[in-house]
C-alpha cells in the first residue's frame, strides 16, 4: 500500500544519504593525502606542518584510547542497539528516545571528527567496517531525528561496540589470552547474528518493494534458480522451489 511505499522511500532515502556522506569522507581524506604530498621543495615545509599539526591532534585524541572513555562509547553504543529493539516493538519514536539520541549523536560525532583527525591512514580508517558503521548509523540518526521515523541503522552500532569491546585494556588483565579470544569470537558472532536479524526485520516487516513486486512468481526465473541454489547449499531447504526435470536433479 501507500504506507509501505513511503516506508520504503525512508528507508532508501536514509541509505543513499549514507553513501553520499560516506563518499564525501573519502573525498576529503584523499584531499587530506593530495594537500600534503609534497610537490616541490617549497611544499615539504608545508607538509612538514601538517604532519606536526596531525601529531598533535593523535596526542590529543590518545584520551579516547582510555578504558573509561571506551567503556562510556560501549553503553552508548549498546543503548542504540536496545533503542532499535524497542522501536522494532513500538513502531514509532518516542520523545524521550529521540532527545537521547539527538545528544549521544552529537558526542559520536564529535569523536568521529577526532578519531578522523587524529589517524595517520585515514583513507584506512574510513574503509574499517566499524568506520563505515560509524558513519551510516550517525547519518541514520540524524535522518530518523528529523523525519520521526522509527526506522534507522542504529543497530549497525553493534560493530562499533565489538571494536569498542576489544580496544579495553582491562579485559587482557583479568582473563587470559585464550579466554580473551573466546569471548572476542562469541561477540563476533553474536554481532553479526543481530545485525543480521535486524535486517531481516526491516524487509520483512515493511513488505516487499513496490517495484519489485512484478517480479513476485513461482515460475523457475534466473533469480529464483539462484534462491534455490543458495538455499540448497547452505542445508536450510524451505521446499518452495525443487528441481523437477530429470536432468535438473
Amino acid at each position: 500500500g501507500e504506507d509501505e511505499r513511503e516506508q520504503w522511500r525512508a528507508v532508501g532515502w536514509q541509505v543513499v544519504s549514507c553513501i553520499c556522506v560516506y563518499l564525501a569522507c573519502i573525498a576529503i581524506a584523499f584531499g587530506f593525502r593530495y594537500v600534503c604530498k609534497p610537490k616541490t621543495a617549497e611544499s615539504t615545509g608545508s607538509r612538514d606542518h601538517y604532519v606536526s599539526v596531525a601529531m598533535k591532534i593523535k596526542k590529543f585524541t590518545r584520551v579516547l584510547e582510555h578504558d573509561s572513555i571506551n567503556l562510556v562509547l560501549l553503553l552508548v553504543d549498546l543503548m542504540f542497539c536496545a533503542f532499535f529493539i524497542v522501536r522494532s516493538y513500538e513502531q514509532k519514536f518516542q520523545s524521550w528516545m529521540m532527545a537521547i539520541e539527538a545528544l549521544c549523536v552529537v558526542g559520536l560525532f564529535v569523536v568521529s571528527i577526532l578519531e578522523f583527525s587524529g589517524s595517520y591512514t585515514k583513507a584506512l580508517y574510513l574503509f574499517s567496517l566499524p568506520s563505515i558503521c560509524n558513519i551510516f548509523s550517525i547519518v541514520s540518526v540524524i535522518y530518523t531525528i528529523t523525519t520521526s521515523f522509527y526506522i534507522g541503522f542504529g543497530f549497525l552500532r553493534a560493530y562499533t561496540a565489538l571494536a569498542r569491546m576489544e580496544s579495553l585494556h582491562f579485559v587482557n588483565l583479568i582473563c587470559s589470552r585464550v579466554v580473551k579470544q573466546s569471548f572476542l569470537v562469541s561477540l563476533n558472532l553474536f554481532a553479526y547474528i543481530y545485525v543480521f536479524a535486524c535486517i531481516i526485520f526491516i524487509t520483512e516487516s515493511l513488505g516487499e518493494i513496490p517495484a519489485l513486486r512484478a517480479y513476485e512468481s513461482e515460475a523457475w526465473t534466473v533469480y529464483n534458480a539462484i534462491y534455490f541454489i543458495v538455499v540448497t547449499l547452505s542445508t536450510v531447504g524451505y521446499g518452495d522451489f525443487s528441481a523437477s526435470t530429470f536432468l535438473g536433479r
